[in-house]
């Protein structure tokens, strides 16, 4: 890993702060989502849970990838049904239907966390995504008790992938 000391260290106090009663990753697999499951799971062991959405708009491909992915990490890994086609505000396809989305997938993590007796949702948001139009990070930031750990401890991207190296 070729990052600051201090930024990992930044990011591991974040993770045992704000995960220490157990934390549910949305977690798709992906770079993003993969590392950040990698590390927390390495921090908080069983009270880091991977969950992944399922739903039509979900390829079935990238949910089987999600499950490899996960069980190469060694994190408990739950798949969830979401029901973003249900919220005609979704259906009618506007410029901020990822808003929707996201708070369909947040919520109902949300209400998986409960169940599991965990307080908090994690998600993979990096600075880089925010240079873009990103909807859907407005319903982070509605949503109590849901964080977004790359954002708050300054990675982006490219310092993702070099971390999960």
């Amino acid at each position: 890993m070729s990052l600051p000391t201090e930024k990992y260290e930044k990011l591991k106090k974040f993770i045992q702060e704000k995960g220490r009663e157990g934390v549910v990753i949305a977690f798709s697999g992906g770079v993003d989502s993969s590392t950040l499951a990698a590390v927390c799971h390495e921090i908080l062991g069983e009270k880091a849970v991977a969950v992944t959405a399922v739903s039509p708009i979900y390829p079935l491909e990238e949910i089987e990838e999600a499950r490899k992915v996960a069980e190469e990490i060694g994190i408990k890994h739950i798949l969830v049904e979401t029901n973003e086609l249900l919220n005609e505000d979704f259906v009618r396809n506007p410029e901020d239907r990822c808003y929707y989305c996201k708070r369909e997938l947040l919520t109902t993590l949300k209400a998986v966390a409960e169940k599991l007796g965990f307080q908090t949702v994690f998600e993979g948001t990096n600075l880089s995504d925010l240079r873009g139009h990103r909807p859907g990070f407005k319903a982070v930031k509605e949503l109590d008790r849901v964080y977004s750990p790359w954002v708050e401890t300054g990675f982006t991207k490219d310092e993702i992938r070099r971390l999960g190296e």
